[in-house]
Order: structure tokens, then C-alpha cells, then sequence
């Protein structure tokens, strides 16, 4: 069975819909700018016995926890070094073992235990009875998920300059004073650039047509036909860095100014994501990344600059706090 699951950033419960298969999932965010003080993590628990896949919630703050809360109506044995024994009466066998799996943006599904934990809050978490495969060295592997996850993201885009000079730009149905002063979008996806090109093309561009192809190292997204609007790179170590972006390429303007000289280009920043209110604009942060390494998971709100710097890093951006994102969004 393939499902789907939609983390959303909006929603006041936990609520899964039998017809598509989507589960939706609340979040401690506020749009007054309040994050709510709790303790634990909150997350997903998908439990597959290798027939069906059912998800629920759950609460904790370790994955033992957080299992046994969501898994409330079931009956687990844990083993004695922390793993799973049985659910409901099935036991591990030599070649079927419950697995817990942790899903991360990019990467997807990984084993996941205590010893290898990196928590997230509204992360999503699967207890597989996955196929247990042992190589001539014996070092195990285990069968990953099939579930498809997606998540839910917000975009500040703002076309400081050049806001007329690519045929994209102009096609966007804004004023010139919104594309100088920027607006917030929202995407879904698998990873961030699949994300940012959902909300792009859902809110600038509702009435085209589209598709993406991976080839030569990049992601390429054709609109109406023609290729600019979106392309970035898939090598490992620069996953999701941004090659097109509205018909826009980083441009060198100059040889003056810093080690790298003058760029005109799309600045990018994401909001630390253990700030304490969602008002504070001085949370932007540089990004040090590529775009596509930042887990969704865990970061769910991003800035997005056309300008002209020198700077390397910690480039100055007059970005709006996530608390005045339109409400409705």
C-alpha cells in the first residue's frame, strides 16, 4: 500500500480522511506570534504490520514514548536493549523485524532509534514489520516504508531588483510595488524546492500547466511549455541549489567588493526554528546551506531576495516576521 500523509501547518487536530489517505497534523505555531511551551515532541506514528498502514499521534520526549502514546490501543513488548520485541502478539523473526523509521527531508526513511536520534517537532515516525536482510558480512538492512510524505512550507519572495527583466517576472499577475515589497506564498512537497515550485505555481501561475524532469544533475520545471521559471541542481553535497529561479541565474556585477565581488542574486533565509514567537524578525537567518539540504521537518518558513550584495554571508534582509503571514494562507 503507497499513502500519503500531508503535514500541515494549520490545522487545530488530528484528523485522517479514509478517502485520500491524508492525515493532517496540528501545529504548537501560532499566527499571533506565540509558540506554545510544552514538553516532549509531537509527531506521526504510522504503524505498519507489512498489510496495512494506519497513522496516529502521539507525545513524548524520546521515541519509546512517543510510540507507546500513539500506539496507546495496542499491545508492545519491548526488548530489554530498547527495541521492539512484538505488537499485538506478532514477534521478530529471523527475517521479519518490527523496525522504528524516521522520515527527514532530504533522505527520507531511516532507521531510527534513541542512540541515532535528532527530534523534530511534528516529525513522522514508522513502526515497520519490515524485511530484515543480512549481507555476507553481517551487517543488516531493513525493508524502508512505502508511505510518501509531504510537507507543508512558507515563502516570503521579494524582487528587490530586476523585479521586470525576465519574461517570468512579468508574467506574475503583481503590481510592481508588491514584487519590491514581497508577499508570503504556501507549498506542499516532498522536499523544499519541490515545496517552493508548488507555491509558486499555485499562486503566481493558477492557470498553467506543468511538469518537472530530473536529468544531467538538475530538476528542470517546464510551465505553458517553456523551461526558466525553476531549475536547481541535485548534486549531493549542493542539493536543491538554485540554478533558474523565475527565468533568474546569479549574475556577477562587479569584481569589487568582498573575496567573490558584487552578485546580483536570490538571497535565501529560513527562521531559526526553536525561536520562541514567530514576531521576531531578527530569527532570520543567512542561509549557510543549499536550499534542498534544509529538512522541512524542521524548518518551515524560508525568505527568498532578489538583490544585490558583496556579502558572503549574514547578508542584511528587511524580511517580515512569520507572525504576519495573511491569515487564511
Amino acid at each position: 500500500m503507497n499513502s500519503k500523509i500531508l503535514i500541515a501547518i494549520i490545522a487545530a487536530a488530528v484528523v485522517i480522511t479514509a478517502s485520500a489517505a491524508i492525515l493532517i497534523i496540528s501545529s504548537e505555531d501560532s499566527k499571533d506570534g506565540t509558540v506554545t511551551a510544552k514538553s516532549g515532541y509531537d509527531a506521526v506514528v504510522w504503524l505498519d504490520d507489512g498489510n496495512n498502514e494506519t497513522g496516529y499521534s502521539g507525545t513524548g520526549d524520546n521515541v519509546r514514548k512517543i510510540i507507546e502514546n500513539a500506539l496507546s490501543g495496542h499491545t508492545i513488548v519491548f526488548s530489554s536493549n530498547g527495541n521492539i520485541a512484538s505488537i499485538d502478539g506478532v514477534a521478530n523473526t529471523n527475517d521479519k523485524v518490527w523496525t522504528i523509521f524516521k522520515w527527514a527531508s532530504p533522505g527520507g526513511w531511516a532507521v531510527f532509534s534513541d542512540k541515532t536520534a535528532n527530534y523534530t517537532d511534528r516529525m513522522t515516525v514508522s513502526v515497520r514489520y519490515a524485511d530484515k536482510t543480512t549481507n555476507d558480512k553481517g551487517n543488516a538492512t531493513y525493508s524502508a516504508p512505502n508511505i510518501e510524505v509531504e510537507y507543508k512550507v512558507y515563502y516570503f519572495i521579494q524582487f528587490k531588483e530586476q523585479y521586470n527583466s525576465t519574461e517570468w517576472m512579468r508574467s506574475i499577475g503583481l503590481s510592481d510595488s508588491q514584487k519590491r515589497e514581497g508577499i508570503w506564498i504556501e507549498g506542499t512537497g516532498k522536499n523544499n524546492n519541490e515545496a517552493l515550485a508548488d507555491a509558486v505555481l499555485r499562486y503566481l501561475f493558477p492557470n498553467s500547466t506543468y511538469s518537472s524532469a530530473a536529468a544531467d544533475g538538475q530538476v528542470t520545471y517546464t510551465v505553458d511549455g517553456k523551461t526558466g521559471l525553476f531549475t536547481y541542481g541535485e548534486r549531493i553535497d549542493m542539493y536543491g541549489w538554485f540554478l533558474s529561479f523565475f527565468g533568474w541565474s546569479d549574475t556577477k556585477q562587479s569584481s569589487e567588493g568582498g573575496e567573490y565581488g558584487t552578485w546580483t542574486y536570490w538571497s535565501q533565509y529560513c527562521y531559526h526554528p526553536d525561536a520562541k514567537s514567530l514576531d521576531d524578525p531578527k530569527q532570520w537567518n543567512y542561509d549557510q546551506f543549499s536550499f534542498g539540504m534544509y529538512d522541512i521537518t524542521k524548518y518551515r518558513y524560508f525568505g527568498l531576495v532578489l538583490q544585490t550584495t558583496a556579502a558572503e554571508d549574514d547578508v542584511d534582509a528587511s524580511i517580515p516576521a512569520p507572525s504576519g503571514i495573511p491569515k487564511g494562507l
